[in-house]
Parts: structure tokens; sequence; C-alpha cells
């Protein structure tokens, strides 16, 4: 009946199938008035997932490195230092062949360091520079129109005369061993200072614009003279230079007239 059931199956889907298994298997009360116990839907089984296969990985072939081939470095060399040889010149500039006899002109000299460079030969027009001739003998000398690099002229003292071939006769008289008196008074002790006898030749340009180192030019005495190299190396206007108080380095000039020393150096 109706009083003992309440509607809703228990007992599972085993005990529903039959009275029997209801009321003697599982001690239950088995309801025919009702509509049948509805059973429990079973769950459909969800299936195991199968897990996705992981792809093994294939390895790639490495390579075995090949090392870069190494050359063996190149060395440096040093180039050979140019060694400088001396030689003969006639001109002050270039060198004459080793086979030529050197001695045959006055004016050959010897280039320890070889031929010159930046500079004008023995004869050479000098007019854009004077002092561009090669060698410290050479001298840019100018005479009216034409201007060239010339030896320089060496002082030299005149010559001495031959000495005397004349016999001079024997003493007569042995000489006189009498004692003279004492000096009455003490020698000076003030030393002498020798001199140089100076020449007081001008600049080709003072010489071309006729102008005198002694003649009014106390300004460029004072301007030049030791204070300008060219003049130093050239020793222009020597004497006035040194009478000026503007002297050239080691000149100590003897205290004369200027008559006749524009010719010293001729």
């Amino acid at each position: 009946n109706w009083q003992g059931c309440n509607g809703v199956a228990e007992g599972g889907d085993w005990c529903n199938e039959s009275a029997s298994r209801c009321q003697s298997g599982c001690g239950g009360t088995w309801c025919t008035d009702g509509p049948p116990p509805t059973k429990r839907p079973s769950p459909s089984p969800t299936p195991k997932p199968t897990p996705k296969p992981t792809p093994v990985p294939t390895a790639l072939p490495t390579k075995e490195p090949t090392s870069d081939p190494t050359t063996n470095p190149t060395r440096l060399t040093s180039p050979t230092p140019t060694v400088k040889t001396g030689c003969y010149s006639n001109n002050f500039k270039d060198c004459l062949p080793e086979s030529y006899l050197p001695f045959q002109y006055c004016n050959t000299v010897w280039l320890p360091d070889g031929a010159q460079q930046d500079c004008i030969a023995l004869w050479g027009d000098c007019s854009n520079d004077e002092s561009s001739c090669c060698g410290e003998d050479t001298v840019c000398f100018k005479d009216g129109p034409h201007t060239a690099c010339v030896p320089k002229h060496v002082e030299t003292s005149a010559p001495t005369s031959k000495p005397s071939q004349v016999r001079t006769s024997s003493p007569t008289s042995k000489p006189s061993q009498v004692k003279t008196s004492s000096p009455t008074s003490k020698p000076s002790q003030t030393p002498t200072t020798s001199c140089t006898i100076c020449d007081d030749i001008e600049s080709p340009w003072m010489i071309d614009n006729a102008i005198d180192c002694a003649v009014n030019n106390e300004n460029r005495m004072n301007k030049q003279c030791n204070k300008n190299a060219k003049w130093t190396q050239k020793g222009w206007c020597r004497l006035s230079c040194y009478k000026s108080g503007n002297g050239y380095p080691g000149d100590v000039c003897c205290d004369e007239s200027l008559f006749g020393r524009k010719n010293l150096r001729g």
C-alpha cells in the first residue's frame, strides 16, 4: 500500500529488480500501487583520455666543427736603412762619379752627407733667396743685373819676404858682464788686449742701394748686427757693429780708422 511507501526508490538497482529481492534480500517493502521505481540513471562511463603520444624528438645530426686552417704569420721585415755616403763635388751640390779624380780643380770639395737638396749649386742664380747657396763656403753675390752663388774669399795674411842670406860678421869683442842697476819703477801690471782688424763690408742689398755701414746707420746697427742671424753668419758691417755696441760674438775690433776697410775681404 501507499502508507508505507514514499514514492522514492531505495535500495539500489538490484533490490528494485523484483519483490523477492526487495523483501527477502533487502528487507524492504515492495510497493505495487505506485509507478514503478525509477532507476537511478547510471552515469555514462567517462572514457579515460588517451594521452597524446609525445613524439620522440629526432636529434639533428651535429656536424663536427672544422677548424679554419691557421696560416703561418708573415714576419714583417724592417727596411734596410739607407746609409749616406760622402762624395766629391765641384759645385757644392751634386756628386762627381767615383772614378773621377777630384784634385783637378781648386773648387772641388768633399760632401760628407752626399748630394745636397733644396739649395742652389755653385754659379747658380740666387736672386730669389740670398741664403740659398749650397755649402758654408759659398755666398750669393750680386753684380748689377747678375746674381750668382760664388766661393767665399778667404782672408789670408800678406806673404812674408824671403829671409836674407847675407852673413853677419862675428862679434869683435866679448859682451860686457857689467850689471845694470835695478829699474826705478815697477812695470805696469795692466795686461794689453789683442784686437782684430775688422772689415766693414755692406750687405748686397746695402751695396745695391749705396748705403754705407758707417754713415748715419745707428738705427740699422741696433736692429741688425748680432740681433740678426743672417748678419751674424755673414759678418756684414763688422767694425760698425762693434763700434755701435752690437758686435758679433767673439769680436774685439781694433779701434782704427775705417779707411781701407772696404777692401779687406777682397
